[in-house]
This record gives C-alpha cells, structure tokens and sequence, in this order.
C-alpha cells in the first residue's frame, strides 16, 4: 500500500487517541518504513495504554475509523478510509496495556512524535516507539511467531542502531532473545555482535518449542507484548 495512504490513516488515528489523552506508539513495519527502513507493509501496528473499551469510545468514526475486530480482550482491530464504501481501507491493529492479568496496566512510554505527510490530510504528526524499543518489539515479535519479515527487521534495527542498542543491552529481556533465535538461528550472528550474551538467552528459552509456518496474523501474537516492552 501507498506511504501517503498509510500516513492519512496515521494521522486521523493520531488525532483521535490524542484527543481522548490516550498514549500510543507505532510498532512493526510501518515504523520500520518511516525510519528508512526498505519495508513493505499494508497495514499499521500500534500499541495503546489503555484498554479497548477506552480505544473504542475514542474513535472518530465521521473521520472514517471503524472498528473491525474486537475479539481478544488486549487487542482492537480498526480499519480507516476517506471513501463512502469504504474501499481500500488501511487496517490498524492495536495492542492494548489495560486486560485482565495484565502485568503492566500502566506502561511506560518511550515515543516520539513525527511529522508524516498523508495524500488526503497533508502534514500530521504521529507517535512512533524510539528505535530501541522497535528492536525490542521486533524481537517479541520474532519469538512469538514464524514470520521472515521479523527477522528481516531485526537485521535491520541492529545495521542501523548498532550503538543504541549496544550501550541498552541490558534492558532486553534474555527469554525474548533466546525464542527469537529458536525461531530464527540465523539471527545469532546479528545478535551476538551487540554484546548480548547468547549461552544465558538459549538456558533462558531452552523449554521453548520453535513454531511451524504460520500466518502473519493478530492471533499468532500471544499477550505479554508489554512484559517484554518494559525494561528488564
């Protein structure tokens, strides 16, 4: 999907969650896209602290937001579009803080907001997670499920934030480190550069049953994406 049409349905979420004081920060492959990254993606990964009911009263649906999927108690799936059918649709997905057991109902934040220019809306700012925190999301991500795209962002992260990465390795969680390398070992080489001690992350993971194939949806992400986004 376009950049600019992907931007416009960051932009209109942006305003609507920003009203409503809810924090929030873009993830996954939209974020990897707008940082430089040569990424191609349909759709926008974000998560929110809050819980979904407050996401959902939040929304401005004469804006074009329309909530699409609600059945996990941590996650909302909305779609925007500016077109009275609403036809080619930008899905979002968003992972919220606030669901019963939630270990981190109160998540902190290391967001940034930039500026992004969208087709429809022209120049808008949206709030992305810092680099560091992609990583840490993009390795959550790689041990949660089988996806070549995590570890082609993973990859990508270390190439272009080797330093922030290094001087923060000891906010990374060891079990998260040790799943993503069952599920993908070719991120050793990538990993192990960074300081990060490999031998501890494999004993920490070492009860963990690599995946099979599998899609690239919502449902293949178990909860705990907050657990591993706070620091250790």
């Amino acid at each position: 999907m376009l950049t600019g049409r992907l931007n416009d349905a960051a932009i209109i979420l942006h305003l609507s969650l920003d009203d409503s004081k809810i924090k929030y920060a873009v993830i996954g492959g939209y974020a990897i896209t707008h940082f430089g990254g040569n990424r191609q993606t349909k759709d926008i990964d974000c998560i929110a602290n809050a819980s979904k009911q407050q996401i959902i009263n939040s929304l401005d649906t004469y804006a074009g937001l329309t909530v699409v999927s609600q059945d996990r108690d941590d996650y909302v799936g909305i779609s925007w579009s500016d077109r009275p059918d609403h036809s080619d649709a930008v899905l979002i997905h968003i992972f919220c803080s606030e669901y019963p057991g939630a270990r981190f109902p109160s998540a902190l934040f290391r967001f940034e907001l930039h500026e992004v220019k969208g087709d429809v809306f022209g120049i808008g700012v949206v709030s992305f997670h810092e680099p560091f925190y992609l990583f840490k999301a993009a390795l959550r991500a790689a041990d949660a499920r089988s996806n070549f795209l995590d570890s082609v962002d993973i990859r990508w992260l270390v190439q272009r934030y080797t330093t922030e990465i290094k001087v923060r390795k000891h906010k990374i969680h060891p079990v998260d480190v040790g799943r993503a390398l069952k599920q993908h070992p070719s991120l050793e080489g990538v990993l192990e550069p960074l300081g990060i001690n490999v031998a501890q992350a494999e004993i920490a993971a070492q009860n963990f049953i690599p995946f099979g194939a599998s899609s690239d949806g919502v449902r293949d992400f178990p909860k705990g994406l907050f657990d591993s986004l706070a620091d250790s």
